[in-house]
């Protein structure tokens, strides 16, 4: 199993996400502050998404409940906030909903636990939406913010060194492919892709919940993940 390195260095990508803030989005009305990177555990199963969502009951449950703290839900989380959440704060809320939205994350526990690995989460873009459709028209309005946030996930994955890759969301998997150059490879049945002098194995898919991804397409992705693993 793995373990927390907290030598990748996540507060070098979180100043890197407040610099793209400050420069690329600071103009945005009502922009809240970027889903910070924690530390993170090398190796193992990336499990990727498009961008977090941002439910303000629960933020504000969170950290009455659970850090003892008024925090007033989205005003709290403001870009324009003075002061604003700090990291911290910010990272601690990312880690608890890992642990217990089981809505999203109980299939990264199941596919983890059938692999025998640890895992990660990441998004392609920290920014907290709860709108695709709104969050695909800014990315089309803002090509130099989508250029950076690309760059800074490909960094932060490198850095990980997963032994292999999920991205489970179709837009966010199109873009991934788009953006990586993935080819899929016929004889292994996934998109390989280079990180340092290996390989690793990237599967492409729509989302695990919501009744996206039926119960034998997961129970045979499952298998082909398992599978990329042993090899």
């Amino acid at each position: 199993m793995c373990t927390y390195e907290t030598d990748i260095m996540h507060d070098e990508f979180n100043d890197t996400l407040d610099d793209i803030w400050t420069k690329e989005l600071a103009d945005l009305d009502e922009l809240l502050i970027p889903n910070y990177f924690g530390p993170m555990r090398r190796g193992g199963i990336l499990f990727v998404g498009m961008n977090p969502s941002f439910n303000e009951k629960t933020v504000k449950s969170f950290f009455s409940g659970k850090m003892a703290l008024d925090i007033s839900g989205r005003s709290a989380f403001a870009w324009s906030a003075s002061p604003r959440i700090n990291r911290a704060s910010s990272i601690a809320y990312s880690e608890w909903s890992q642990r217990n939205y089981h809505t999203f994350f109980r299939f990264h526990d199941v596919i983890a636990k059938h692999c025998e690995r640890d895992w990660n989460h990441l998004d392609l873009f920290n920014f907290r939406s709860t709108s695709q459709k709104s969050f695909e028209k800014l990315l089309a309005q803002r090509p130099h913010y989508v250029a950076k946030q690309m760059d800074l996930f490909s960094r932060v994955v490198s850095s990980i060194e997963p032994e292999v890759i999920l991205i489970a969301n179709a837009n966010g998997a199109r873009r991934a492919r788009d953006f990586l150059g993935l080819k899929f490879d016929e004889i292994v049945g996934h998109y390989p892709y280079k990180i340092g002098d290996a390989f690793v194995p990237i599967f492409l898919s729509g989302m695990l919940t919501n009744g996206v991804l039926d119960t034998f397409s997961r129970e045979r992705l499952i298998w082909q993940i398992s599978q990329s693993i042993r090899r």
